[in-house]
Formats: structure tokens, sequence, C-alpha cells
């Protein structure tokens, strides 16, 4: 993409649309699991409660992306209680012989932490208990040692966890953990998606002391078990580090990264991460990224929510700021794409 005398610019130009809509049971609402799966967003666990009261929460409800909505009167359905009280876990859906569910996996439990696995059939649209086979001796513990995220392959049969450096593989088909390579270091609230060459990008994050670098991504090759490294370059400002953000990715292969902070929970304030919003792309072989303006943005600082990219919108779910916990909003944007070419060597033509 970025070769020879063409170099492509993506503009991305968001117009911002924030509302506030009644979830279940409470406007409120930080560190919860979420997925997209089958045209809506399910969204489930994690605190409500003001910013002087964490309160835990199995609630789960989902928006119908299918139909035409507003943001400013989000229809929500409710469906049965997630069987544990859980944060900062994941939810990913994936297929098994048993057809579309949501898995839950780690997360920081209320006793009783319960089975490893929590699986919510779309069908029966009902919670069941899952212990998996154990492969080499390789499992993950009931509870995560930080956020986690969930990736599945194309196929969508394969889970991938990773833990504060440890990669867990999920066999959905076959039920089984299988064992995953080490990466070269711990990274916990991260950013991760799976890109189109089958490789898992995890972007930003904390190493336990300090944020990592936005140019350094680190590369998860799910065909041949590898981890490496791949250094990316900027268009302009290099995105500052960050932990609590999310990621995710357009069907197009772009990454759009949203919110963020400099992770430091004891001071009296907190800085936010800068831009809130940028897009890193990934042409196979080089990451570039990209920090589009952002109107009417939210004068927020966001961390610890969710994000899906559904068709043109980019939905941020809920979210916290520092010391309190923020009101559920979702952030609507049409994405209007412009292609700039510099061909050094051409003469400009219409």
């Amino acid at each position: 993409m970025y070769v020879n005398s063409i170099i492509i610019k993506l503009l991305i130009i968001i117009k911002v649309i924030i509302s506030v809509a009644v979830a279940q049971p409470t406007i409120i609402r930080c560190c919860h699991g979420s997925v997209l799966a089958e045209g809506r967003i399910y969204i489930g666990g994690g605190y409500t409660g003001d910013e002087n009261e964490n309160i835990n929460t199995n609630d789960f409800f989902s928006f119908d992306l299918s139909v035409p909505f507003s943001t400013t009167d989000m229809q929500y359905e409710v469906h049965a209680n997630v069987p544990i009280m859980s944060t900062a876990h994941a939810l990913v859906y994936a297929k098994s012989e048993k057809g579309g569910m949501i898995y839950l996996f780690g997360g920081k439990r209320v006793i009783p932490i319960g089975d490893p696995i929590y699986g919510y059939s779309l069908e029966k649209q009902a919670w069941s208990s899952i212990t998996p086979k154990v492969n080499n001796g390789i499992t993950m513990p009931i509870e995560s040692s930080t956020r986690i995220v969930g990736i599945t392959d194309s196929s969508l049969d394969t889970i991938y966890i990773f833990d504060n450096g440890t990669m867990y593989i999920y066999d959905v088909l076959n039920n089984f953990w299988n064992p995953g390579v080490i990466a070269p270091y711990k990274i916990n609230e991260y950013g991760a998606v799976m890109l189109n060459t089958s490789e898992i990008a995890y972007i930003g994050g904390s190493d336990g002391t300090t944020n990592l670098p936005m140019d350094q991504i680190l590369l998860y090759n799910t065909k041949l078990s590898l981890w490496y490294i791949k250094i990316a370059k900027s268009n302009d400002v290099m995105p500052s580090p960050r932990q609590g953000h999310t990621a995710s990715i357009a069907s197009d292969g772009r990454i759009f990264i949203y919110g963020g902070f400099d992770g430091n929970e004891d001071a009296l304030f907190s800085s936010g991460s800068t831009p809130t919003f940028a897009v890193l792309e990934y042409d196979g072989n080089e990451f570039m990224w990209d920090s589009p303006e952002l109107f009417n943005p939210s004068s927020v600082m966001r961390i610890y929510h969710t994000s899906h990219v559904v068709g043109d919108y980019l939905i941020i779910a809920f979210a916290s700021v520092f010391g309190t916990i923020g009101f559920f909003v979702i952030i609507a944007g049409a994405f209007y794409l412009k292609k700039h070419y510099n061909r050094r060597d051409a003469i400009p033509t219409a």
C-alpha cells in the first residue's frame, strides 16, 4: 500500500453522536464483557454503581443492530443472567456442533467463582457450564490475572485468550485447551484484533510497570504459532502509550483505537491518551498510524469500555473515567473515506 512513489493516506472523518440510553439494570457500567453475534451486541457483567460504590452484576442483555436504530432510543432485550458475577472477563462468539454460542472466559469473579467456561446458546437462549478437556496439561485458570480479550479465527471454531504473557487456545469443536507459545513479554490492558493475515495484533497495554510504546506491535501468527514484533510508523503524530483502550477492526482491515489512559490510578488526576481516536493500517508487511480528526468528540476520558465496528459505525459501549464510572453511551460514527495520492513523478490529472 505504501510503495514506491505512491503514498496513500486514509482520512476517516467521524461525526460523533453521543446519547444516553437506559440499560439493564442501570445506566452506569464498567469493566463488562461484550460481543457482536448474529446482528446483535450482547453485553454482560461488569461493575455498576456510582463513584463511591462498585456493584458487581451478572445481568445480560443485547441490542439488535440488524434493524434501523436510533442512538436516542436504543431498545435492548434482556436475557438470562450470566451464571457468575465477573469483571474484566471475555465474551467471545464462536460456533460448535451445537450452533452459535457466546463463551465466557476468565475475569475477576465473585465467590463462588464457578466453572472454567460458560456458554450461552443463541438458539436455546440459555447458559450452560462447560468443562474443557486438557491437552498436554494445558488449562486456563478459572480466573484470569488481568483484563482479557478473546479472539476467534476466521472459521469461528478456535478461540485465543492472551493473559499476561500466556496464550491459551480453546478448540471449540473438540472442547480442548491446547498449548500456546509463551509471548516474548507480558502484556495486560491491551487492545487486540485478528488481522486478515491470520495474525493477532496486540496493541498498547502495559507490561505491569510501564505502558508499551504504540510503535511496537506484538503479533501472534496463528498458523505458525510464532510471536514476533513489528515496528509501526506514523503519518503524523505517534499515539501516546496507553492502557484500558479498545481496538476494533473494519472489514477493509483498518484498525480503530479508541480511548485509554496513562494507567496511573494512584494519581489525583490521570491523563487520557492522545489522540483519543487513532487508525492503524497493515498491508501484511508494514504498520502505519494515522490520527484523523474526530468531530464533536466527548470530553470524557473513556477507559475499560468495549467497541465494535458494525457496517459504517464504530460503537462504543459504556465507559469509565478516572475516579468514577461513566454513563452508558453509544458513539456512532459515519465513516467517509478519502484517499490522497501523491505521485512524485506523475503529472496530476482529474
